[in-house]
């Protein structure tokens, strides 16, 4: 996979096509890689408030556009915008999927702050979900301790859960790769 730290940043030299394919590079490279790649926080703001500035010009008619040029850029926006939700749509379910993976090796630098808290909640809310659950199988016993009683932070009760138990990426599966260049390379 190219990776995204090479590139200096389509803002640098804010051409469409170079946004478009930096889009597609950071999509592909997350759709693709069995990891949890770094968040990509600067180039998605910047593009999120291009696009939002886009649909004001586009919902005010600003340049008196004919009306098939507004339908093709606001085309545009949505094919942008659907790029932009399945990217975040995957790592949610990367996330999702490798929750006490994440938090035992401590990759919280790879997460956006919105999905950092979205860890938080997930894990408060499967420990609610568990001691209601042991609660009423348990029901009976004196000596119950409630799950989120037991652990005092979050990163304990990753760290409490031993390799067996917590599902990791796939090291040893196949991984698809794209040239860069035409040249045979043998």
């Amino acid at each position: 996979m190219q990776s995204t730290t090479n590139f200096r940043g389509p803002f640098q030299n804010p051409s469409q096509s170079d946004t478009i394919k930096y889009l597609q590079l950071i999509w592909k490279n997350e759709k693709l890689c069995k990891d949890l790649l770094p968040y990509e926080d600067e180039f998605l703001s910047q593009l999120i408030n291009v696009i939002e500035q886009k649909e004001k010009e586009i919902k005010n008619k600003k340049h008196n556009f004919d009306q098939e040029t507004l339908d093709f850029m606001e085309l545009d926006l949505q094919r942008v915008k659907y790029f932009i939700k399945d990217y975040l749509r995957i790592r949610l379910a990367k996330i999702e999927k490798y929750l006490y993976y994440i938090l035992k090796n401590n990759l919280a630098s790879l997460l956006s702050e919105t999905e950092a808290k979205f860890v938080v909640d997930l894990i408060n809310m499967k420990a609610v979900y568990f001691n209601e659950g042991l609660k009423k199988v348990v029901a009976v016993a004196n000596n119950f301790r409630p799950f989120y009683d037991k652990y005092k932070n979050i990163q304990e009760k990753a760290d409490s859960l031993n390799d067996a138990m917590i599902v990791h990426p796939p090291t040893n599966a196949y991984v698809i790769v794209e040239s860069i260049t035409d040249e045979n390379i043998i």
